[in-house]
């Protein structure tokens, strides 16, 4: 027994005196050469606020970072104000790829032109994680250049641009109203036409970014005289002026542009003779409006009798009300000129800031009352587009990033929605959610996505009932692991670390072996001896 516990105090200590000699008092730090992977961060389910939101969590550490990456997605954001989540910052290593940081990276960011956009200007890319999404304050129409800096890595710049929504392009339709609905001959009052710009697909109105100048033409300028041209100024989408009724009759006008398609609209001037009872008349000028239009509408009253005979107004208090005050607003009383021969009243309309449709009635004493339906609208929606954010997702971290849906109008500029657009996703399974909303008011959503491993190349479809479809195939970048080199910079090799010593796990591996076979040959030895065979004593 006790040659066996020698035996096994003399094999431990050559192990032990083989190590310390192997590790030759060296310093060096093991956590450098086995890589520990970070704990995963939860996936958020939704769109993020920066900057403690996180984007990417690798499975495992990654090359150093050494290059900063911006992206704006949307690449353009509407101009009229509000934060917008669509700045994606990221950490990139020597060769493009997706990296993280063991250590929290500050980030000064700044726009060149507060006028149009504004940044926050410092967010933090949390230790392990590659990417953060940080919000933008659009603020006025143009462009600025946004940039990023942190200490030992190479700067980032981006540019945003920032556009009036729903503009109109080559194509769109024009339109043409008149008010009063019927001209009085010879009477006093307005005799108004209204020229606005439309959608040519379903007729919602689209403001124009420059001044833009319409030819008019009657056909019986003898009976309605109209000017040459009228022109509608940028950022409104109709303009109104004075026409003359000239001698009973029937006249039709057309409104030309090039690149616009052309319309007419017919007027009839009646002479001032009364048939049948009198009856209250509401006409909206325009009778739709964009939310967020210069262009504000105009309410005619005007009474009527038999086949749209026009008649004197009578004078007498007007009672408004409006259904919706939030999508127009009109005062509460109108008191119209008590003059011979006023035949329409004008009543300037206060436009409220909600999408939808309102009545506007009007009550006259003794005639009776009147209403018309005015819609106001955001902007048409052409075409929808899919981007991924950032840009460089790692595979088989918990989440590949995100998608931002975005919603255009014909002109290819972000067109804020009068409802909501629900869209549907296709994806492998776990990749994306099955549907996603744009909401109201709002021209882009951010998709969350899901894990995606090394061996796949997914595609995400996203289609609505009427628009076309937008496909997006994700190609996830490596996160590569640093590799850990031996004593003199050969062949990989790992270690362990005992205060000031360090111990390869190879030279660890050769005396424990060299241990086990002596304590087995000690074992066998002690055995035979105990049994009385030879080498026993």
């Amino acid at each position: 027994m006790r040659s066996t516990l020698g035996m096994l105090l003399v094999s431990a200590a050559i192990a032990a005196l083989i190590g310390a000699f192997a590790g030759g008092g060296r310093e060096g730090s093991a956590r450098a050469q086995v890589p520990v992977s970070p704990t995963p961060t939860q996936t958020p389910s939704g769109p993020l606020n920066a900057p403690q939101a996180t984007s990417q969590s690798a499975q495992g550490a990654t090359s150093p970072p050494t290059f900063l990456s911006l992206l704006v997605a949307p690449r353009v954001l509407p101009g009229g104000g509000g934060q917008h989540e669509a700045l994606f910052v990221q950490l990139l290593d020597a060769g493009g790829r997706a990296a993280t940081s063991p250590l929290p990276v500050d980030v000064r960011l700044a726009a060149n032109d507060p006028r149009f956009a504004t940044v926050p200007s410092n967010v933090t890319i949390p230790a392990g994680v590659s990417a953060i999404v940080v919000s933008i304050t659009a603020s006025g129409e143009g462009s600025t250049t946004l940039t990023a800096q942190a200490n030992g890595l190479t700067s980032a710049q981006a540019t945003l641009t920032t556009q009036t929504v729903a503009v109109a392009a080559a194509g769109t339709a024009l339109g043409l109203e008149f008010a009063p609905a019927a001209f009085l001959l010879g009477a006093r009052g307005p005799t108004w036409l209204t020229v606005s710009v439309l959608d040519s697909g379903d007729g919602k109105p689209v403001t124009v970014s420059e001044d833009t100048e319409v030819r008019l033409v009657s056909s019986q300028p003898d009976v309605v005289q109209v000017p040459a041209s009228v022109t509608i100024p940028a950022g409104a989408f109709s303009a109104t002026v004075d026409v003359g009724a000239q001698a009973e009759g029937f006249a039709v006008v057309t409104a030309l542009r090039s690149g616009f398609a052309s319309t007419t609209k017919d007027i009839s001037v009646f002479p001032a003779a009364p048939a049948g009872e009198p009856r209250l008349v509401v006409i909206a000028v325009p009778g739709k409006r964009v939310s967020g239009s210069t262009t504000a509408p105009r309410f005619v009253l005007q009474t009527v009798a038999g086949d749209n005979i026009v008649l004197p107004f009578p004078c007498a208090e007007i009672e408004l009300s409006s259904s919706r005050p939030g999508v127009i607003t009109v005062p509460d009383r109108v008191t119209p000129e008590c003059e011979p021969g006023w035949h329409a009243v004008v009543v300037e309309g206060v436009a409220g800031n909600d999408v939808g449709v309102t009545a506007i009635t009007a009550a006259l004493p003794g005639v009776g009352s009147g209403n018309v339906s005015v819609e106001t609208t955001g902007a048409a929606v052409a075409r929808i587009s899919a981007t991924l954010a950032p840009s460089a997702p790692i595979y088989g971290a918990p989440s590949a990033g995100w998608v931002v849906v975005e919603a255009f109008d014909a002109g290819g500029r972000p067109a804020p929605l009068a409802a909501d657009l629900t869209l549907s996703l296709s994806a492998p399974p776990g990749l994306a959610p099955g549907t996603a909303t744009i909401k109201r008011g709002d021209s882009s959503t951010l998709v969350p996505l899901g894990r995606v491993e090394a061996a796949e190349t997914p595609t995400l479809r996203v289609t609505t009932g009427t628009l076309d479809a937008a496909e997006l195939t994700i190609q996830p970048s490596r996160a590569s692991l640093p590799a850990a080199t031996g004593p003199a910079g050969g062949t990989p090799s790992a270690a362990f670390e005992f205060g000031r010593w360090r111990v390869p796990v190879l030279w660890l591996f050769i005396p424990g072996a060299l241990a086990l076979v002596g304590l087995v040959v000690v074992i066998v030895w002690t055995s035979r001896a105990g049994r009385g065979e030879p080498g026993g004593r």
